[in-house]
């Protein structure tokens, strides 16, 4: 999925397709490695939404680029576990599931409801703070206090 041109200075440059690039680092499949990504292309919630979206043609890909910005940079950065990171692989592994299990087309789900459990899954864990339920009924936190 390589694509040769050449630059003002007349040297060859290879430049990788997008089908290239979901396909080399695995987006959509059962063995994406979302911390692989990271380290090695960083911004994996944006690279993963964007690869995963880009083929609902309403979307416009401008606007998406700058939600996904947006929704990446809301991810609270000192949480280990519910992250950006946790997202782009929840996100990966949802698509994986639904395609290849055909869900999405026995269950009749609409383009647009399709588009919506992906970005469902993306901000799924947006502010977490990284405290479970039984740690704010332990401390009694107002959020405890207020639903339990």
């Amino acid at each position: 999925s390589m694509v040769s041109t050449e630059s003002s200075l007349r040297r060859p440059v290879r430049l990788e397709t997008a089908e290239g690039i979901r396909s080399r680092l695995r987006v959509g499949e059962w063995d994406f490695n979302a911390h692989a990504v990271e380290q090695s292309q960083h911004n994996v919630l944006q690279l993963v939404g964007f690869e995963l979206l880009r083929g609902f043609s309403f979307l416009p890909r401008m606007q998406l680029a700058a939600f996904l910005e947006q929704l990446e940079r809301a991810y609270v950065p000192t949480n280990p576990y519910h992250s950006r990171i946790h997202a782009a692989d929840v996100c990966s592994a949802l698509w994986y599931l639904l395609s290849r299990t055909e869900i999405w087309v026995s269950a009749g789900m609409h383009n647009t409801l399709q588009m919506a459990c992906m970005i469902a899954a993306l901000g799924h864990d947006v502010g977490h703070f990284a405290r479970n339920n039984v740690f704010l009924v332990a401390s009694r936190d107002a959020l405890a206090i207020t639903y339990n």
